[in-house]
């Protein structure tokens, strides 16, 4: 009802279209899945992985979606699963 909702598969907030709501690769090939929705998550995600939120931009911005997904698949390819655990 908002007009938030898409109707194409993988292009949603939470159907694996969002950045913030998917599962990546790790660097021991095994995979770890985030989710932080909310804004303040977000935010403690990126200060975590120490990653400059400007090289994603915006949050809910879905034309800065494919971009931000490369950032973090790439970031998180540079630590094992468990090492992100322990991080994060």
């Amino acid at each position: 009802a908002a007009g938030m909702w898409k109707e194409g598969r993988g292009t949603n907030i939470t159907d694996s279209g969002s950045p913030f709501y998917d599962c990546y690769l790790c660097s021991d090939d095994k995979f770890i899945s985030v989710g932080p929705i909310e804004s303040k998550f977000y935010d403690e995600l990126l200060r975590l992985m120490d990653l400059d939120p400007q090289l994603l931009g915006d949050q809910m911005d879905r034309e800065a979606w494919a971009n931000a997904k490369k950032v973090l698949a790439a970031r998180f390819r540079t630590r094992s699963r468990d090492e992100w655990v322990a991080v994060l």
